[in-house]
């Protein structure tokens, strides 16, 4: 499974970049992250230093500032968002962005150093969620499936509002 994802992430991002280095006639393209764990960039990187392209990862802390940073033209494409959260930011912000591709989607989990298993999670513990409204919205969505709270119907992405 990794390796498929890895594959259609590549071919993605490989079609992208090459259309867009092209019509940019850019060789040196920026890309944001968010986060550390961006290894499967690797060999898309190495792909388009083959074929003259400079892919250069610009990691961002926080959720909010990538968007505000490619609408100023300080990098030229990102890659850490749901279609929802684009979606509400360009909203909420007057972005001009669009979805051009999808990369991949990464799984909204359960952490913990003391809790093995959601079935051990005790009324008194506490849970934190991720502080954007639609990160927090999975994150909601996530306690739903597992029987710890109920959201109303029709709350759709943004069920903490």
């Amino acid at each position: 499974m990794k390796l498929s994802v890895k594959s259609v992430l590549a071919s993605v991002v490989l079609a992208i970049v090459s259309t867009q280095a092209q019509a940019w006639d850019k060789t040196n393209v920026k890309v944001c992250v968010v986060g550390e764990n961006n290894e499967f960039w690797q060999p898309i990187i190495d792909k388009l230093r083959k074929e003259g392209v400079n892919l250069e990862l610009v990691r961002f802390a926080t959720y909010p500032l990538p968007n505000l940073a490619l609408e100023d033209g300080e990098i030229d494409l990102n890659a850490f968002q749901t279609g929802a959260f684009l979606k509400t930011e360009s909203k909420e912000h007057n972005y001009h962005l669009v979805a051009i591709g999808t990369t991949v989607i990464t799984p909204l989990s359960l952490y913990s150093d003391k809790i093995k298993s959601p079935k051990d999670i005790k009324a008194s513990d506490t849970v934190t969620l991720a502080n954007d409204p639609i990160s927090t919205g999975r994150g909601l969505r996530v306690l739903e499936d597992l029987g710890f709270i109920k959201i109303k119907d029709g709350a759709g992405y943004l069920p903490g509002r």
